[in-house]
């Protein structure tokens, strides 16, 4: 079993490439900057169109990674469970995060919606469209959800050993660089 430093840095690393995949997928996506480079992104509407829908895919995996149930994998309830058993953290601050964690399942769960049932699976009987509108998700809550998945991990990093996980990588902005650099060739 992997210490509990080593899985909360394993969490770090997931939520991480889900933030750096949600800021490529929204600089593209995103009303106010897919129409200042519309025509850019048009010049290459095969290319983009993949690059969203790839973004947006290698954001709901990790996103889904983090939140599962599995026991042979890294994962945010084995960490609570790993937590509990080494009764490193008092339990009233246990409680408290076990709490913090089903408040950010219900919006998992439209996560694993889309995950399970529009990219990992396609259930024969259903229509992209009517799993989007079952997971009835939108692009501030996966934005939330992985600001609250960031703070909730470091809330465990403090209790643990009193250290703060860093977040501060940026995708979007060379995103726009390379949308500047293209909109410059045209």
């Amino acid at each position: 079993m992997p210490n509990i430093s080593k899985r909360i840095d394993q969490l770090r690393q997931t939520v991480t490439e889900a933030a750096l995949n949600y800021e490529i997928w929204w600089i593209y996506r995103g009303p106010e900057t897919s129409v200042k480079y519309a025509d850019t992104m048009n010049r290459y509407p095969i290319l983009f169109r993949t690059a969203i829908n790839a973004h947006f895919v290698a954001m709901l995996v990790p996103l889904y990674r983090l939140f599962e149930t599995r026991k042979d994998s890294h994962n945010i309830p084995q960490l609570l469970k790993q937590l509990r058993k080494s009764e490193t953290m008092p339990d009233t601050k246990l409680k408290a995060i076990e709490k913090r964690y089903q408040g950010l399942r219900p919006t998992w769960l439209k996560i694993a919606t889309l995950r399970n049932e529009a990219f990992g699976h396609r259930p024969i009987n259903s229509e992209l469209s009517d799993v989007f509108r079952k997971a009835s998700i939108t692009p501030k809550d996966i934005r939330v959800l992985i600001d609250d998945t960031q703070l909730f991990l470091n809330e465990i990093s403090r209790e643990q050993n009193n250290s703060y996980l860093a977040f501060d990588m940026n995708s979007g902005e060379d995103a726009i660089n390379m949308l500047e650099d293209l909109r410059g060739i045209a």
